[in-house]
């Protein structure tokens, strides 16, 4: 046995055992100045981490997440590793779940985000894989019945300039005559005007099919943040100021109303009144983004909102961070119209690739 070593203030810093080298490093803190290529053993995460660039780094197994036996458990762990595009990797959603693969984005800023889809099994849209939910007074009565609905502009404010409002969430629905024929659900058809809940699914891009009910409760737990390139959008059309005032973040929910309400619910059964306010005028629209620090509003085409939930500010975000993955959404109307949720079709994102993946439209989460 070889006694070959190196010492540093009488400890062992590297020593040779039958032909090979071993290296002994005590875990530090961050030492308060660096070199180019210095590196340490952090005693906070167990990580090593390289100074480079002017910052240090943590140096990663090069295949964390690439495999079911490396999964990451936060988002913060391939933040650093030189990932670029968007890869296949493999979650536990901070440890609470098996190992699943996800699809990851490297490339938008504040990332990574694992990209995900919402999935209506119910009042969903055919054409576009269930990943946008209507809700309709008929079925020729509906948010894109006429064309004077389906062609009235707006702004969201996400890069795209004015658009007709039937292409907030598609490339261009249309003005559809009679809305059974692409999947939305309407209240005539189910007996009138009421309140009506519907369960999310939650596509999964890494595996091309439905997150497992186990995997939505532990990302549920998980997320803390929605990429606000890509907000959560409710819709109501035809309201004209009939929409009751009820408080977006009343806790009773949803009631009847006159115009149209569209609510989502948390895994804790929390409510949070996701369209807070209407248009004014006849035959117009209003739209309302969220993320969990920021909310917007736009009208469809130009009017006024409706005089209630003045509170709500651009910085006001939804009521909770679990309504990021919402369990369920709820409509309630009283008019003509409808209401419309999902993720917008931001046709700007990554540079005019828009963010569609796998025929549907992605939202971009992280903890």
């Amino acid at each position: 046995m070889s006694t070959s070593q190196v010492k540093l203030n009488g400890t062992t810093i590297i020593s040779e055992n039958n032909g090979k080298v071993v290296y002994n490093i005590t875990p530090t803190t961050e030492p308060i100045t660096a070199n180019s290529g210095d590196f340490y053993l952090d005693s906070s995460s167990n990580f090593f981490r390289i100074y480079l660039n002017g910052s240090f780094q943590n140096i990663f197994n090069a295949n964390i997440g690439a495999t079911i036996d490396s999964p990451f458990s936060s988002c913060s762990d391939i933040s650093d590793v030189g990932y670029t595009g968007i890869k296949k990797l493999y979650t536990t959603f901070g440890g609470s779940v098996s190992a699943t693969p996800v699809m990851v984005d490297f490339d938008t800023s504040g990332g990574p985000w694992i990209m995900m889809s919402f999935r209506f099994g119910v009042g969903g849209l055919d054409s576009y894989n269930d990943c946008v939910y209507m809700m309709a007074q008929s079925t020729t009565n509906s948010p894109i019945s006429s064309t004077g609905r389906s062609n009235d502009q707006g702004n969201l404010g996400l890069g795209d300039g004015a658009f007709e409002f039937h292409k907030i969430f598609c490339e261009n629905l249309g003005n559809v005559s009679n809305i059974s024929t692409i999947g939305a659900e309407d209240t005539t058809t189910l007996g009138g005007y009421g309140i009506y809940t519907r369960s999310i699914d939650y596509y999964n891009h890494g595996t091309n099919t439905l997150f497992s009910s186990t995997e939505v409760s532990a990302i549920q737990d998980w997320v803390a943040h929605l990429c606000p390139l890509i907000p959560h959008c409710a819709t109501e059309t035809d309201s004209q100021g009939l929409t009751s005032g009820d408080a977006w973040d009343d806790q009773a929910g949803p009631d009847g109303d006159g115009g149209w309400q569209l609510w989502l619910q948390d895994k804790n059964n929390a409510w949070m009144r996701a369209t807070p306010k209407d248009n004014t005028t006849d035959e117009s629209s209003s739209a309302y983004l969220w993320t969990e620090n920021s909310y917007s509003e736009s009208l469809f085409p130009a009017g006024n909102f409706s005089n209630m939930n003045t509170s709500i500010t651009n910085s006001t975000g939804m009521y909770t961070t679990k309504m990021i993955i919402p369990k369920n959404l709820a409509t309630t109307g009283g008019t003509g119209g409808g209401c419309m949720f999902g993720s917008p079709l931001v046709r700007n994102f990554r540079n005019g690739l828009g963010n569609t993946y796998n025929n549907r439209n992605y939202f971009l989460i992280k903890d």
